[in-house]
């Protein structure tokens, strides 16, 4: 339980900080938060399988974990 309430903790401080920066600069485009990490899972287990039985060399975390951007630039693009 105590992993489970860092990373909850974590996710309300980035909430907070995209509040804080979407309130110091109204004249941009929002940054809108997702916090919805069903794709980002199955991208990594995706990758761990493909490491598995490919010998494919996993990348990086950082790139390996791009979901969120995804998700976010996606929604960007539908309201537009």
């Amino acid at each position: 339980m105590n992993r489970r309430n860092r990373i909850v903790g974590e996710c309300r401080q980035v909430k907070t900080d995209v509040a804080s920066h979407n309130e110091a600069y109204p004249m941009e485009r929002p940054i809108q938060m997702v916090l919805e990490f069903t794709s980002d899972v199955e991208g990594l287990e995706v990758l761990e399988v493909l490491t598995e039985f490919d010998g494919i060399e996993k990348p990086p975390v950082r790139v390996a974990f791009r979901g969120l951007g995804a998700v976010a630039s996606r929604k960007k693009t539908t309201e537009e």
